[in-house]
This record gives structure tokens, sequence and C-alpha cells, in this order.
């Protein structure tokens, strides 16, 4: 039997930047100002449907956001290293242009934004992925192989 994300729990990433990047905008790039609390925190185990809270405030102008999402996760069942190691995306973060090497590997992708939300799809045909009408924030890919499994990745728009 193979263990999937449901079975075993995933270790939860820090998503503090994902909390900036969606609430808050900074001209000047300072968020020295900004506390971010993430609950549960980043390296907890996690399962199917854990609510995760990321809460910010800033100090200097006493004001508090909190956001809400609830973890979710697909079966990954035997995902080829050896076509995985041959895709690459860069840069990342990106201007919305984005490199794929090896996108001969590569049928489809999918952007999703940080609620989950599907906000773009497209066929791969060429070695350049264009989320330019995109607007700043963290964004996830799932990427699906020649091969029919899927593979998600993070990427960030500035």
């Amino acid at each position: 039997m193979v263990e999937t994300a449901e079975d075993t729990g995933v270790v939860l990433e820090d998503y503090s930047n994902l909390a900036i990047a969606n609430y808050f905008c900074y001209e000047s790039g300072d968020t020295s100002n900004l506390i971010i609390e993430q609950n549960p925190t980043s390296g907890t185990t996690v399962f199917e449907d854990t609510e995760i809270t990321l809460t910010v405030t800033d100090s200097e102008l006493n004001l508090t956001k909190e956001v809400n999402f609830t973890a979710k996760f697909s079966k990954f069942i035997g995902i080829n290293d050896e076509i995985l190691s041959k895709i690459k995306l860069y840069p990342n973060p990106s201007n919305g242009i984005i490199n794929l090497d090896g996108y001969e590997e590569v049928n489809a992708i999918k952007v999703y934004d940080f609620k989950g939300a599907e906000v773009c799809n497209f066929v791969v045909d060429q070695s350049i992925i264009d989320l330019q009408d995109l607007n700043s924030g963290i964004y996830f890919l799932e990427i699906e192989l020649s091969t029919g499994t899927k593979h998600r990745t993070k990427i960030i728009l500035e």
C-alpha cells in the first residue's frame, strides 16, 4: 500500500510570507514592524482538513489581521523521480515570466491562489510560462506530467 498525505500527514511549511504578500502592501518593502504568528506552527505534522491561522500584527499602525485556511492534500502515487528531476521552474520569485526546463515532460499546468481557487490553467507546449496577468503574491502550480502524475510547487510573483 502506498502511503499518501491523508494517511501520514505532512509537515507544515512557514506561511508567514503568504500573509505579508496577500494582506499587506508596503511600498518601501519594510516589514520589520510586522509580527506574524502561525498556528499550528511550521514544522508541525498536519492532516487533511487542519485549519491554519495566520495572525499579522502591524505594531506601528496597531492593526491586526487574521487569515484562516484549511489544509488540503492530494494523493501522489508513484511520482517518477527521474522525470520530475528534469523539470525546473525559474526564476522564483518571478516577474511573471517563468522558464520551464523539461517542458516536453509536462502535459498541463493549473495555477491556484493561496485560498486554493484555480486562477488559470493551460496546456504546456513551450518552455516559457506567462503569468504576468496575475497579481503579485504566492501561487501554487499543479504540474501534470506526461505519465499522468501530478506535482505541486509554490511560486512567488513580484
